[in-house]
């Protein structure tokens, strides 16, 4: 429950205001309505600021850092978030914000955003099948790998591949080019 402060009484009372009629009177009273709305929807929405999370110890920094590199060490089996809490000796809430303040994001969400950027470069630079490069990065079902591929990227694989093939054959020339004596 949101408390009314001078703006919300004064807003309101206007809402009361003599000496219009009609039309204006209508038109006067949508206004004050659509303020007091506004005024509301700006209290809620401090309500709803996280509160600031103090910054990180230097031991809590180092046990995230490695629990980054352990996250990251087998993108095929990673360990789970109780697992890798455990092993840096950290609770997973706090793992879980020194990671947000460190990467800016939760310990699984930076975990997929890596798997599905060595995927881009599999993709890019080899020629295995769609399912070799989604097993290669952690994923057991293709379709996952593609939903998730395409969430990030806004293309499936294989467009976004094709997309950005021309401009791969033109830097490729460019760089032949300039190579070439003059």
């Amino acid at each position: 429950p949101l408390r009314t402060d001078r703006p919300m009484r004064t807003t309101a009372q206007s809402l009361f205001g003599a000496g219009l009629h009609g039309m204006l009177r209508t038109l006067m009273m949508e206004g004050a309505v659509l303020q007091l709305l506004a005024i509301q929807a700006h209290a809620a929405s401090q309500l709803r600021q996280p509160s600031r999370q103090r910054r990180l110890g230097s031991r809590e920094h180092d046990a995230v850092r490695e629990a980054h590199r352990l996250l990251l060490a087998d993108m095929r089996r990673p360990p789970t978030l109780s697992e890798l809490a455990a092993a840096v000796g950290l609770g997973e809430k706090k793992l879980n914000a020194g990671f947000r303040q460190l990467f800016g994001a939760t310990a699984f969400e930076l975990l997929r955003n890596e798997r599905l950027a060595h995927a881009e470069l599999a993709l890019r630079s080899s020629r295995a099948s769609m399912k070799q490069i989604a097993f290669r990065v952690g994923y057991s079902h293709v379709n996952n790998f593609i939903n998730a591929f395409t969430q990030r990227y806004g293309a499936p694989p294989r467009q976004r591949l094709a997309a950005s093939a021309p401009r791969a054959d033109l830097n490729a020339t460019h760089s032949r080019l300039d190579r070439l004596p003059s």
